[in-house]
């Protein structure tokens, strides 16, 4: 291998050609963090639902530029979406578009690279869609572009695709008491001490 050259590495079981020529392209168009550092990448398998991807970090130009946020079942009819509707107004995503603005690095964030419809668009959002919004945001209002991880999935079938969104998709409610006693956290015991 080329001293400036990366391609991922699999681990067992291998990947398939295409899943290979999908994650090779993906490292060849784009600018990825660990890569211009001289960091391989590791094609990951995750054993439950059959599915090869790669962790890696771009920054947030990137992301606002090819992040498809629209997700489909299926690139022939894209009537179902795969993603929930965002909830702008929501206070949690108020901090979360704060934060953004401020240059938090947001992990996690789960994509499909995919070029079989709206190709202008080939990272297919399937977790991290409010994160995408604030990361735009923050971008487009302010110029913040930092780094972002996120988790790369190549030649997904249908039914991995429904799995994959399902599963990022899926929220457990945070109370409202629990959000409220964190923020009372942060401004200190005295109010937690006097009650006591």
């Amino acid at each position: 291998m080329e001293k400036n050259k990366r391609e991922v590495i699999s681990q067992p079981p291998f990947a398939s050609s295409s899943v290979l020529k999908k994650a090779n392209a993906f490292l060849a168009n784009f600018s990825i963090f660990e890569s211009e550092h001289g960091i391989d990448l590791l094609l990951n398998f995750d054993l439950k639902s059959k599915t090869y991807y790669v962790v890696c970090h771009l920054d947030g130009s990137t992301l606002v530029k090819n992040c498809d946020t629209n997700a489909v079942l299926d690139a022939d009819d894209e009537e179902y979406k795969l993603n929930r509707d965002l909830s702008l107004d929501k206070y949690a995503y108020r901090l979360m578009e704060a934060d953004a603005i401020n240059g938090r690095s947001f992990e996690d964030i789960v994509i499909e690279y995919d070029l079989s419809y709206r190709k202008e668009r080939p990272l297919k959002v399937y977790g991290g869609q409010h994160r995408i919004e604030a990361i735009t945001n923050a971008y487009e209002t302010h110029g913040v572009s930092v780094i972002h991880g996120c988790r790369i999935y190549f030649d997904l079938t249908r039914d991995q695709k429904v799995e994959i969104a399902t599963v990022n998709n899926t929220s457990i409610a945070v109370p409202s008491d629990l959000l409220d006693r964190m923020q009372e956290d942060q401004l200190g015991s005295e109010l937690r001490d006097w009650c006591q």
